[in-house]
C-alpha cells in the first residue's frame, strides 16, 4: 500500500488524532496519557509561578492568573469555526 492509499484507508483516525492534538494543546507528551487534563494544568502552573512571576518579580500575580484564564477563555470561540485542514 502506497501513502496516498494508506490517507485515505486511516482518514478518519487521522482526523481524530489530528483534532485531539489539536484540542490538548499540540502537546506530544499528552498523545498517551488518560488524564491530560491535570498534567497540562501542573505543566501551565510550573511555568506560571516558576518563570513569569519568579523570574519577572511579578507582585500581582492574582491579576496577571485572571487575564491569562480570560486570554485562554477567547481562544477557542475563535477556533470553533476553523475547519479541520484533512476535512
Amino acid at each position: 500500500m502506497n501513502n496516498k492509499n494508506a490517507i485515505y484507508k486511516y482518514r478518519n483516525d487521522i482526523i481524530k488524532s489530528y483534532e485531539e492534538y489539536f484540542r490538548d494543546g499540540g502537546l506530544p507528551e499528552t498523545l498517551m496519557m488518560s488524564d491530560k487534563r491535570s498534567w497540562i494544568s501542573s505543566l501551565f502552573n510550573k511555568i506560571f509561578f516558576g518563570d513569569l512571576v519568579a523570574r519577572h518579580q511579578v507582585r500581582n500575580d492574582f491579576a496577571l492568573r485572571i487575564m491569562i484564564r480570560k486570554l485562554a477563555e477567547s481562544v477557542p470561540s475563535s477556533l470553533e469555526c476553523m475547519a479541520s485542514p484533512l476535512s
